[in-house]
C-alpha cells in the first residue's frame, strides 16, 4: 500500500508539471507552487471565434479604433480586473466610446478553446470608481471576475470585442504566487536601438531595431523562473506597438504596461512617479523586483525608490545612474555575465 501511494504521488506531481509545460525538461524541479513562473512562456495563439456586427445603440463612430487593455501580474487572493478603454478618431483626436455593449472572451490558461466571461456596457467619464489604481476617464470597461470564474496560477489571454463592429483589443492576466520574482525593463532605448527610433518605426509601419543580446538574456532569466514586466513611459494606446516589438524582436512574452498619457507620453518628474507607483503597486502585491533595465535618469530613480538590489540594476549606456545610487553601466547585453548566472529558481 505504502508503494503504491508513493507511485500516485509521483504520478501526480509529474501531471501537474505537464500542465505547466515543463514535463519535457529534466532540469526543471520546481514544485507545483512555482511551476507557473518556470519553463517557456506558452504561445497563447489560438485564434478567437468569428463575431456578428450587432450596430451600435447610438451613433456610429468616427475614425479608426483605438482600443488598449491594461496587463497586469495578479497574486492569488486579490480581486481579478478586467480593465479596458475604448476609442475611434485620430492619432491625435479621439472620442470615447460610451455606453456600447463588450463583450468579454477568455483563453484560459493560454489553452485551446476560448470561453465567454460576460457581456459589459463602455463607461461615461466617472462612472465608476477608481481601480487598482485606474481611474475611469471615459469609454472604460471595469469588469471583476465572478468567484465561478476566477483565474488559477498561470497565463490568461482576454479578448475584450466591441459588439457593434466587432472591432476588439487583447490583454494577459497572469497570476503568480506571493514571493514570486520578476525582472522590469524600460522599452524605448534600454530595447530599442534608440530613445526616440520607435516614432520613426510608427510612421512608416516597421518594428524597430533591438539592442543584439537583450532578448536572449531576457529568455534566460524568463527560463529560470524570473517573469518579465516591460515598463514604458510610451502613451497608454501604445500596448499593440509595444507588444509586437517584443513578439518580433523575439522577447520573451510577459506584462506590458503604458503610461496614462494620451498621445506623446511621459518624461521627466511624472514619468518617474508613474513609474515608482507601477513598481511599488507590484511590491505590495507580493512579488519581488530581482533584476532592473533602464537607459535614462527616470529608470535609475525609479528603481531607486523602490527595493531593487543596487547590484541588479543595469543601465544601458548611463553613467548618470549613480545620482541614484548604485547599479552597472554597460554597452553590451552580451556581457552581463551576473544576469546570466542569476540563480536558477526553477531547482
Amino acid at each position: 500500500m505504502r508503494s503504491m501511494q508513493k507511485s500516485l504521488l509521483v504520478l501526480s506531481t509529474a501531471m501537474t508539471l505537464v500542465a505547466c509545460g515543463q514535463a519535457n525538461d529534466s532540469s526543471l524541479s520546481g514544485t507545483a507552487k512555482l511551476a507557473p513562473t518556470c519553463g517557456v512562456t506558452p504561445v497563447c495563439d489560438a485564434a478567437p471565434v468569428a463575431g456578428t456586427k450587432t450596430g451600435f445603440l447610438s451613433a456610429n463612430p468616427k475614425g479608426s479604433p483605438f482600443h488598449f487593455g491594461k496587463d497586469f501580474y495578479l497574486n492569488e487572493t486579490q480581486d481579478q480586473w478586467v480593465i479596458a478603454k475604448f476609442q475611434y478618431g485620430s492619432f491625435l483626436f479621439r472620442k470615447d466610446l460610451v455606453h456600447e455593449e463588450v463583450e468579454i472572451q477568455l483563453l484560459r490558461d493560454c489553452g485551446s478553446s476560448w470561453e465567454t466571461l460576460g457581456k459589459a456596457f463602455t463607461s461615461d467619464k466617472g462612472e465608476h470608481a477608481e481601480v487598482m489604481g485606474f481611474e475611469d476617464l471615459g469609454g472604460m470597461v471595469f469588469f471583476k471576475l465572478p468567484t465561478e470564474k476566477r483565474l488559477g496560477l498561470g497565463r490568461h489571454r482576454i479578448r475584450l470585442v466591441v459588439s457593434g463592429d466587432q472591432t476588439a483589443t487583447e490583454l494577459f492576466l497572469e497570476v503568480l504566487p506571493q514571493g514570486a520574482s520578476l525582472f522590469v525593463s524600460d522599452v524605448d532605448g534600454t530595447l530599442t536601438t534608440s530613445e526616440l527610433i520607435e516614432g520613426v518605426a510608427g510612421v512608416f509601419g516597421t518594428v524597430p531595431p533591438a539592442h543584439p543580446g537583450a532578448s536572449a538574456l531576457f529568455t534566460d532569466l524568463t527560463k529560470k523562473g524570473y517573469r518579465p514586466i516591460y515598463l514604458t513611459a510610451r502613451a497608454t494606446a501604445q500596448v499593440a506597438r509595444t507588444r509586437e516589438f517584443i513578439s518580433v524582436k523575439k522577447f520573451p512574452a510577459g506584462v506590458i504596461q503604458t503610461s496614462s498619457a494620451n498621445t506623446l507620453g511621459l518624461s521627466g518628474v511624472k514619468g518617474v512617479e508613474y513609474k515608482t507607483e507601477a513598481l511599488q503597486a507590484l511590491e505590495d502585491r507580493g512579488f519581488k523586483i530581482a533584476y532592473a533595465f533602464g537607459n535614462t535618469k527616470v529608470d535609475a530613480e525609479a528603481f531607486a525608490n523602490v527595493s531593487i538590489s543596487d547590484a541588479n540594476k543595469y543601465f544601458f549606456k548611463f553613467d548618470d545612474y549613480v545620482e541614484y545610487g548604485g547599479g552597472v553601466n554597460h554597452s553590451n547585453y552580451a556581457t552581463l555575465n551576473d544576469v546570466k548566472a542569476a540563480p536558477n529558481l526553477c531547482l
